[in-house]
């Protein structure tokens, strides 16, 4: 590669980054509104996105001689209490597989608030805020529906 192109690549990533630093300033305001939507509606449900990971990595796992198993490693964007907040977040979540390939839960680290997120996490956030919000919406009915029958039941 010559000098010449080197310099022409740097002017133009010169120019993708002043792009990219405008649209970050509009990836934090898309968050920020969105979560204000949230916050006037106050769901008070916590969600998460499992089938959706903002980011994954899998490990084999040695259990012994010839035994292993594989984890997932999941950064997951979910709505949840942050420091008694109700907040969009993002948890890191592991998930075991079993034999038949389903991945079981094991553990979930503490959920932080998806705007103190890296830029590439945020903005893959943006894409699942659809799904999130439909599953913001059926945990809601179905919180409403388990009360109800509670009600039914205690009549």
């Amino acid at each position: 590669m010559t000098e010449v192109e080197v310099s022409h690549l740097f002017s133009e990533l010169a120019k993708s980054t002043e792009v990219l630093h405008k649209k970050s300033n509009s990836v934090n305001e898309i968050i920020e509104r969105f979560q204000e939507k949230l916050d006037e509606l106050k769901p008070g449900v916590e969600v998460w996105l499992p089938d959706n990971p903002l980011a994954s990595r899998k490990q084999l796992v040695e259990n012994g001689d010839e035994d292993h198993r594989v984890i997932e490693i999941a950064q997951e964007l979910g709505y949840s209490r942050v420091d008694r907040t109700w907040t969009l977040a993002v948890r890191e979540a592991q998930y075991n597989y079993d034999d038949t390939g389903d991945p079981d839960l094991v553990s979930a680290g503490e959920p932080e608030p998806l705007l103190k997120k890296s830029r590439r996490i945020r903005i893959e956030a943006l894409g699942l805020f659809p799904t999130l919000l439909r599953n913001i919406k059926a945990a809601v009915e179905e919180a409403i529906e388990s009360i109800d029958r509670a009600e039914k039941f205690v009549k």
